[in-house]
């Protein structure tokens, strides 16, 4: 690749990793001179081309390849200079070396080069000299890219007609460009931003994450915002009721409650309902499948066979309403084929028209679920349970009568915190 003197001067000294390199007089060793250079011939590929953006990008891989190539020292060093006269061939030939090596080095770069840039930059005539006018006009504008980054971050909103995980993975790659640019964010002020620009839908939601004391990590957050929106519907996602539990607590002023809510926040219990649960009109005796709800929910007081009264706790809604928390206990369903599934920890709220069966609690101790043609199948352990259909955009449990807590029946029980199932036997 050398021109004509270059290649004279060299081709003893480079062509073999074995050759010594040769011994410079002694007004040449505090000069950078470089000793014979082998290339490698296997290394890493060679970067794109440079068109005139994401100059510190490029600028990273291109000096990552020429280590590899072991020429990235041409970028600093100044070439070396003979005195009047020298005749000395030892150090006409490490002259020569640095110049070969020098020459690869930018030529290396100048190929890295757009064509519309090649020719601008072809009159340099060392790999610095190239190298640093580079720098200097790209790295002056990356500076005036800056504001740029900083009105982008500003200005960006997430939007309900895409999915916020694919908004935030495109904010999270703008936090980290403004973190390259020497602009530091701590992550707890990320997490804030994230949760600020969270779309109008996801207001409720967006109350909660506010209100929480605990500090959480972006991939906590993230890993928040995964859950909620795998529980809702494109065609629903709007239509999720954020229901918290409050603890119990002696309240004078009902003026009082959103800054009691702030105070109590960090001991809430969230659990999801879909809000078409609350239709005025539904059977009170009727269960629907519930893959959004993470707690079981029952408005009828006939159908628990174990119920304790709870006094003094109220049901925040994310409609801002509040609803009286009536109780808490047990309900049996019996299923078909004799099944019985037994629901522990049901919460009796009468203002919910729609008794739920939380879908992930079964999901959680062991059930399997199948949907397929508007139908559902549980089991569990490969045992049929019960089934259920399509009804109003929600799964209605195939649910035959209610077992009051005088039955006689002997069952056998695999019990867990939330629900068991029992085989209800049958006389011969």
């Amino acid at each position: 690749m050398a021109s004509g003197n270059d290649g004279d001067a060299t081709n003893g000294s480079q062509t073999t990793g074995s050759s010594p390199a040769p011994m410079l007089p002694n007004h040449l060793v505090g000069q950078n001179v470089a000793a014979p250079l082998i290339v490698p011939v296997n290394h890493v590929e060679k970067p794109e081309k440079f068109n005139g953006l994401n100059f510190k990008r490029w600028q990273q891989k291109m000096l990552f390849y020429l280590t590899t190539l072991n020429l990235a020292r041409f970028l600093t060093e100044n070439a070396p200079t003979l005195s009047v006269g020298e005749s000395d061939v030892q150090a006409l030939s490490a002259v020569s070396v640095w110049k070969h090596s020098d020459y690869l080095c930018r030529n290396y770069i100048m190929n890295s080069l757009h064509d519309s840039l090649y020719s601008v930059y072809w009159e340099f005539k060392t790999a610095k000299e190239v190298w640093e006018s580079l720098d200097r006009k790209y790295n002056s504008e990356d500076a005036m890219a800056k504001k740029f980054l900083v009105g982008r971050f500003l200005d960006f909103k997430m939007v309900d007609s895409r999915t916020v995980m694919s908004q935030g993975q495109e904010f999270q790659v703008l936090l980290h460009e403004i973190q390259a640019e020497g602009m530091a964010l701590s992550e707890s002020f990320q997490v804030a931003v994230v949760i600020e620009k969270l779309p109008p839908s996801w207001k409720d939601f967006k109350n909660y994450l506010k209100h929480k004391r605990k500090e959480m990590t972006i991939e906590d957050l993230v890993v928040k915002l995964r859950i909620v929106e795998d529980n809702k519907t494109p065609e629903r996602i709007s239509s999720f009721l954020l229901l918290l539990r409050l603890p119990k607590r002696k309240k004078d002023h009902e003026a009082n409650v959103v800054n009691e809510m702030a105070r109590d926040v960090a001991d809430i219990n969230l659990f999801v309902v879909i809000s078409e649960v609350n239709l005025i009109g539904s059977n009170p005796k009727e269960w629907w499948l519930d893959i959004g709800a993470t707690r079981h929910v029952c408005s009828n007081r006939d159908l628990f066979t174990i119920l304790e009264s709870v006094t003094g706790e109220r049901i925040y809604m994310g409609n801002s309403t509040h609803s009286a928390l009536e109780g808490q206990g047990k309900v049996v369903l019996k299923m078909t084929l004799g099944k019985e599934l037994t629901l522990n920890n049901v919460l009796y709220v009468l203002e919910i028209r729609k008794n739920l069966v939380s879908g992930s609690l079964l999901n959680k101790h062991g059930f399997k679920m199948v949907f397929e043609s508007d139908k559902v199948i549980l089991s569990k352990y490969g045992m049929y349970v019960g089934k259920g259909y399509m009804c109003d955009g929600l799964f209605k449990l195939n649910v035959m009568t209610t077992i009051n807590k005088n039955s006689g029946s002997s069952m056998y029980l695999i019990e867990s915190p939330d629900l068991f199932m029992a085989w209800k036997t049958r006389s011969c």
